[in-house]
């Protein structure tokens, strides 16, 4: 039997459920959140704007959607007009201040060409130190063969200059390369200068022609460095040179690729200032690559050298890496300087091999330098010489046609160490020294140089 304290707990028990079931109870949907309060979102107004590119827009408009653009005075334009492709920005090049993109403050409007930009900056305020961007899309529409960026006459107002080529518009960054079929670039710089991202295809000339000189305030020279990176030349005209650079400052090249020209890549400096090329290709020209130190001994002058008289100063520092010179008929590489020449992981073979027989066929030919530093280099299978270095006690003067020397003291000692290179298979010899004044003490270490003559 029960007891009446029991009943009374189970009968509590069961009022109690029941009142719970007669009790409404907010329920959520399965996968609904609770509502939160959150503070709404003040944008700042201080915070740049991200640059919308027509492109982006179009592609969110409903299907059949017609284009039409309008004027400063409200008037339609034709589509097929350089206006329109200023107006809406479809251009094809741009001019911004440094660090800032298209779209962005302070730069152009978007310009059908490179000839309409340089028009547009000339009769502008914009000035200093900026980029120059060119599409992935360019054709050459609007632009002659040769297009020059003048320092000194249209472009006098701009500072250091970067020519930033593979824009893509609807990204908003690099993307690819943008190609010049049949056109060139001319350059004449005061300040530095830096190139990138471009593919020359039959160019009338030399592809990419580059002076850079630099500034002075009277009392101090300041050189203008010249920096090249992704650029590839095919083609064009054999008697010219691919990429030509004269610089007053340091030259650094960086996935350079040059073929069917008369010479690959022509690199020209002045006292004090070096020369870097590193992951290069120079084939199937009829001379690979040459570089000179003192670019006076092609009668080439100079912003800062009253003269062309041999500098008092050292000469700069020839640095090679990863440099494939090969498959041209004269020499893969001439290398003229009176410091450092450092190569290391290249390769200077088959030179001498084309169709013509009538190459000198040289691997490496250098002129007059300094402490010499060859780590895995190879330069075999080549039709004369694989390595030919030449100390002189006098600079051979080129320039104008004439043909005199300059005296130049070289020092007493010369060294060179040559590290796990190949020098086989020439057909004439591997390895040859002339020096006619100073003692050169030159040190192999596993090296080879067989099967030569």
């Amino acid at each position: 039997m029960k007891s009446k304290k029991g009943i009374f707990i189970a009968l509590f028990v069961i009022l109690a459920v029941v009142f719970q079931l007669m009790t409404p109870i907010a329920v959520l949907a399965q996968e609904e959140t609770p509502p939160t309060t959150e503070e709404p979102v003040v944008e700042d107004p201080t915070q740049p704007e991200e640059p919308v590119y027509l492109p982006e827009v179009m592609e969110l408009a409903p299907e059949g959607t017609e284009l039409v653009v309008l004027n400063s005075e409200g008037e339609a334009e034709p589509l097929a007009t350089e206006v329109v492709s200023v107006i809406i920005g479809t251009g094809v090049a741009w001019w911004c201040p440094e660090d800032v993109q298209p779209g962005g403050a302070g730069c152009t409007l978007a310009q059908p060409s490179l000839t309409s930009l340089i028009t547009t900056i000339n009769a502008g305020t914009y000035a200093g130190n900026g980029t120059i961007y060119i599409s992935n899309a360019y054709t050459g529409t609007g632009d002659g063969a040769i297009i020059d960026f003048d320092n000194d006459g249209a472009l006098s107002d701009l500072g250091a200059l970067t020519v930033q080529g593979g824009w893509d518009t609807v990204a908003g960054t690099v993307n690819g390369t943008t190609t010049f079929t049949g056109q060139s670039l001319d350059f004449t710089w005061y300040y530095d200068l830096a190139i990138n991202d471009l593919t020359f295809v039959n160019s009338p000339g030399n592809a990419l022609y580059i002076e850079g000189y630099g500034t002075t305030d009277g009392t101090t020279f300041t050189p203008a460095d010249v920096a090249i990176d992704n650029v590839t030349v095919q083609g064009g005209d054999p008697t010219t040179i691919g990429v030509f650079v004269h610089s007053e400052g340091d030259i650094v090249v960086h996935n350079l690729d040059v073929s069917g020209a008369d010479t690959g890549a022509q690199l020209g400096t002045y006292p004090d200032a070096d020369v870097t090329v590193t992951n290069s290709s120079f084939t199937a020209n009829e001379a690979g690559l040459t570089v000179l130190t003192f670019p006076m001994v092609l009668g080439l002058e100079s912003a800062s050298q009253e003269t062309t008289d041999p500098p008092e100063t050292p000469w700069g520092t020839i640095t090679l890496s990863n440099v494939v010179a090969s498959n041209n008929d004269w020499y893969g590489a001439m290398l003229m300087s009176a410091s450092d020449v450092n190569i290391s992981h290249s390769v200077f073979s088959n030179n001498g091999a084309l169709s013509d027989g009538e190459g000198g066929g040289l691997g490496i030919w250098m002129l007059l330098p300094g402490t010499i530093t060859l780590d895995y280099v190879d330069a075999s299978n080549n039709n004369s010489v694989g390595l030919w270095v030449v100390y002189l006690p006098f600079i051979p003067q080129m320039g104008g046609g004439a043909e005199t020397a300059e005296p130049f003291e070289l020092p007493e000692t010369m060294t060179m160490t040559v590290v796990c290179s190949t020098f086989n298979d020439n057909s004439q010899v591997g390895f040859m020294l002339d020096s006619m004044d100073p003692a050169v003490t030159v040190d192999f270490i596993d090296t080879e140089a067989t099967g030569n003559g």
